[in-house]
């Protein structure tokens, strides 16, 4: 389907004069499609050519705006078609007949009105060609919106209707404002001034002050611009304008002044824009930024000595002098402030320096009269001590006597070496060395060796002295006494105790003993060993003696048990003995010299001792006498009517009051019978408490009459010894012991009498 915008007129508008009823038909349809066409068209938003104003270069549907003045001139306005590509392109206006009529509105005809209600466009055009023109009157103040609307429009071909035409973009607005009454500039201003004492200065922060202007108009109020120009040019550059206040502040929140000698004008002007004449200062403000040429510096004397690195040294001292050098231009090539002062000359010394590097750092200052400044600085070292020698020893000496000579331990070597204290330039001579080892006592002379620093110092050694020990200690143990006793191992024996003597000594030369064993050790009293003896000398030297073994026989040979025999009387004469030894770890028994047998001899009853004697082998000297019983032969023991018991462990019945006899017999070892045992025999009886025999075997005694008195006495017919005992009268049990003379053997006998 063909869209409507590009039918030509006499395919829609016009049908036949002499047309049948076939061509109504057709006629009716194509305007059914005609309908159809501009609804979609004007669905889509699509228009074939755009009327405009020329107030601005842009065709767009933002209104424009016109300001006018009541009671003067009129404004003008001017309207075109202009060819709008967004539906058919080109100029859709076409046809030999053709014209579009536009009505124009004004929105307030108290604000504004136009000199023609319509305008008539016959082609396409641009904002200064085909351009129908129309005057727009200012009535009143105030805005008005002057718009166009579509109104028909006459061709034979393109478009037809108020759809295939934009108008918004011919709306444009009227601002319509009241005359401006008739003004008078204000008064001229005061000269800008600063603050006393604010030029010369070194940096751009300033206040500019001057006189405010008054203005003839009521409600007028008045602002100020200011402008500027340096020594480099006559040409005046504003530096603010709308100032409200009689005055301006370089810095802070305005940028500072630049550099340079600055004049400075100001105008006043009114709230319609109307300005006074300029008031004007000529090198009002000098800003001097810039430091002086630095100083010239002089050092008296001159450096003793350069190092490598470039740095100067002097000897002892050093005066550091700095004159002027002048001031240079300021930016604008105007002249500085010129160097008002110059740091004075300053003497460098121990006193003053860093003590440890000897540096010395000044800066001489120019500075001009604004306090800017520059600087110079001067380095350089000073050294004023003299260089040291020192001899040292390796290893460092072990001891100092008490006369205050140093030793050393076997030798010594010497290192000679040569320092500058700090601060120090360096050694121009260096004596330094090694001496060594060294042996013995000597001395390394004073002024042997001489070092000299860099600036010209000189220092020598100190003598030095050294005594080198290189022997060690002698020691020696020795017994104070001769041993008493080698034995087969060769080792010595002492008798009771032992004593030795430490000697201890230093060969020469000699750094002394620090430690001394000498004196005397013990006395010992056991065997063992005298510890290790060292002797120290001061220089490290020990020698050690020992352990000395020795052994000491304290005590005497000891016995065993005597044998305590028995003889029987007549038995012979019998051979005893006894052992002895010594004691452990002793000397052991001299058994060539000790005496460990004997005899016995039995022909006469009793005690019999021998005495033994025995010897170690160290001298001491041990007895011990062993006592041997000779006893008679008892035989069968009492005779009746006692129990034959002699133990006393069985009891003997009889009558209380009653005699009885008692009867034994003695032989000796052969059977002979011992008439002789009367004298010095005895009888004794007591009485104990039957419970003490409780237990004991009863044996009833047959009553015999006894013959001859209650003495003892021998019955040589019988060979029996007879005791007629008389008994107590009152009842009870009784022990009865016989005693025999001579061998002291006991016959006991228990009773019971009833």
């Amino acid at each position: 389907m063909v869209p409507v915008s590009e039918r030509k007129e006499s395919e829609v508008a016009k049908p036949t004069a002499t047309g049948d009823r076939r061509n109504r038909l057709r006629l009716a349809a194509v305007v059914a499609l005609l309908a159809v066409g501009v609804a979609a068209a004007l669905a889509g938003s699509a228009f074939a050519d755009q009327v405009a104003n020329n107030l601005d270069t842009t065709v767009d549907s933002t209104p424009e705006a016109m300001a006018l003045t009541v009671g003067g001139a009129n404004g003008s306005v001017g309207y075109f078609l202009n060819a709008d590509a967004s539906g058919k392109p080109g100029c859709d206006l076409t046809g030999p007949a053709k014209q579009l009529n536009v009505d124009l509105h004004s929105s307030d005809a108290s604000v504004a009105t136009l000199d023609s209600s319509s305008v008539q466009l016959t082609a396409c055009g641009t904002s200064t060609s085909n351009v129908a023109a129309v005057s727009v009157h200012p009535v009143g103040a105030g805005s008005a919106t002057i718009t166009a609307t579509f109104h028909n429009v006459i061709t034979q071909s393109g478009a037809t209707s108020s759809g295939d035409y934009e108008m918004d973009t011919a709306t444009f607005t009227v601002n319509v404002s009241n005359p401006t009454p008739a003004n008078s500039p204000p008064s001229a201003p005061g000269v800008p001034r600063v603050a006393a004492g604010t030029s010369p200065r070194a940096d751009g922060d300033f206040t500019l002050s001057w006189d405010g202007s008054t203005d003839p108009d009521a409600g007028d109020a008045v602002s100020y611009t200011l402008e500027q120009h340096d020594a480099s040019s006559s040409t005046w550059a504003p530096v603010a304008s709308g100032l409200s206040s009689a005055s301006y502040t370089f810095g802070g929140s305005n940028p500072a002044e630049a550099e340079g000698t600055w004049s400075y004008r100001v105008e006043a002007v009114d709230t319609h824009g109307a300005t006074s004449a300029f008031a004007e200062s000529d090198d009002l403000v000098k800003v001097d930024e810039s430091a002086p040429n630095a100083p010239t510096a002089t050092e008296t004397p001159t450096a003793a000595y350069v190092d490598p690195s470039g740095s100067s040294w002097y000897e002892d001292s050093v005066t550091v002098g700095f004159t002027g050098n002048g001031d240079p231009s300021l930016a604008d090539g105007s002249d500085g402030t010129g160097v008002a002062s110059v740091t004075g000359a300053q003497t460098f010394d121990s006193t003053n320096v860093d003590p440890i590097t000897g540096a010395f750092s000044v800066t001489g200052h120019a500075t001009d009269e604004v306090g800017n400044e520059s600087g110079t600085p001067v380095n350089g070292y000073v050294d004023w001590q003299t260089p040291t020698v020192s001899v040292t020893p390796t290893p460092a000496a072990v001891y100092t006597d008490g006369s205050g000579n140093r030793w050393w331990k076997d030798s010594v070597s010497l290192d000679v070496a040569a320092g500058d204290p700090a601060p120090s330039s360096g050694l121009a001579v260096d004596p330094s060395t090694s001496l060594g080892p060294l042996t013995g006592v000597g001395s390394i002379a004073a002024g042997t060796y001489t070092a000299t620093d860099n600036v010209g110092h000189s220092g020598s050694n100190s003598e030095f002295d050294y005594n080198v020990d290189s022997q060690a200690p002698t020691v020696s143990v020795t017994p104070t006494t001769d041993a008493a006793y080698i034995d087969g191992l060769g080792n010595g024996w002492w008798k009771d105790s032992v004593s030795f003597t430490v000697a201890a000594g230093d060969p020469a030369p000699s750094s002394g003993l620090a430690t001394d064993p000498s004196g005397t050790l013990g006395p010992y009293t056991s065997s063992g060993a005298v510890p290790v003896q060292t002797a120290a000398d001061n220089v490290g030297h020990s020698t050690s003696f020992g352990p000395v073994g020795y052994d000491v026989d304290s005590q005497a040979p000891t016995f065993g048990d005597c044998s305590g025999e028995t003889f029987l009387l007549n038995s012979g004469t019998h051979n005893v003995s006894i052992t002895a030894q010594d004691e452990v770890g002793g000397s052991g028994l001299d058994v060539g010299s000790s005496l460990l047998s004997g005899t016995v001899d039995t022909s006469a009853p009793g005690d019999h001792q021998v005495t033994f004697t025995a010897y170690d082998n160290v001298g001491h000297e041990s007895q011990s006498t062993c006592d041997y019983e000779v006893d008679y032969n008892l035989g069968k023991g009492f005779m009746p009517p006692l129990n034959a018991d002699i133990h006393g462990t069985v009891l003997n019945v009889g009558k209380a009051g009653k005699t009885y006899p008692v009867k034994w017999q003695l032989t000796d070892a052969n059977g002979a019978y011992v008439t002789t045992a009367v004298s010095g025999t005895t009888v004794d009886v007591a009485k104990v408490a039957c419970t003490n025999l409780a237990g004991d075997p009863l044996d009833s005694m047959d009553y015999n009459t006894s013959s001859g008195g209650t003495t003892l006495r021998y019955d040589s017919t019988a060979n029996q010894y007879v005791y007629n005992w008389q008994t107590p009268g009152t009842q009870g049990c009784y022990r009865l012991t016989v005693t025999l003379v001579g061998s002291g053997q006991k016959m006991v006998a228990a009773f019971q009498l009833k």
